[in-house]
């Protein structure tokens, strides 16, 4: 069986930002340079290995992670519990 290295990288990025409380806008804007560079590579196709597909996954990665950081960091600051926070705004919208 394989190890996807690449994968058990976002996943200790992850946990390192989690528990060290970094800051959720630098994974989100790393996805968004990812992105432009998807493009570009897409655009020129340089004769590299490394395919805008690539590119374009990893920047998923970057911003499932930076979601996750910010929905973390917003429960953090709430002292309710996150569902029930969830809910309140959910039903504001609502009705």
């Amino acid at each position: 069986m394989a190890v996807d290295v690449v994968g058990v990288l976002f996943l200790a990025y992850f946990l390192v930002a989690l528990f060290l409380s970094l800051d959720a806008r630098y994974p989100i804007g790393a996805a968004l340079v990812l992105l432009g560079v998807s493009a570009v590579i897409l655009a020129f196709e340089p004769p590299w290995e490394f395919s805008a597909e690539d590119t374009a996954v990893y920047a998923y990665y970057f911003l499932v992670i930076g979601v996750a950081l910010r929905v973390v960091e917003f429960a953090r600051k709430s002292d309710k519990p996150l569902a029930v926070v969830i809910w309140r705004k959910i039903k504001r919208r609502m009705f």
